[in-house]
């Protein structure tokens, strides 16, 4: 069977398609569900494209909130150290000025 870093590379494309087959659901999201893990400064990530590319813009802010979510659900990681962690991805996998945005609205909501 697959390894989890398997697992966790192919479920873009399995997440793309199960939307696909599904009767209603825009185009967008599938193409959101595709891109949430392609990185902002279009270096290789995952899926693999043959022409590397930035994602649209909705899977870059997909992509900041997933990895929100992803650090906070660890369980110990606070609101401080996760923003730390998306503005160490900002650049790079992530969007600098989504991030910034993002931060924003969570440096508000903390105070």
């Amino acid at each position: 069977g697959e390894d989890a870093a398997e697992r966790r590379r192919r479920h873009t494309v399995r997440g793309a398609a199960r939307l696909a087959a599904l009767e209603g659901v825009s185009e967008l999201a599938i193409v959101v569900a595709y891109e949430h893990h392609l990185r902002f400064d279009g270096e290789p990530n995952y899926p693999r494209l043959a022409q590397p590319r930035r994602p649209v813009a909705v899977a870059r802010l997909v992509a900041v909130a997933d990895t929100w979510d992803t650090v906070r659900s660890r369980g110990s990681a606070t609101p401080v150290e996760a923003l730390a962690v998306l503005r160490d991805r900002a650049g790079s996998f992530l969007d600098p000025t989504l991030v910034e945005l993002f931060a924003a609205v969570v440096e508000t909501e903390a105070s």
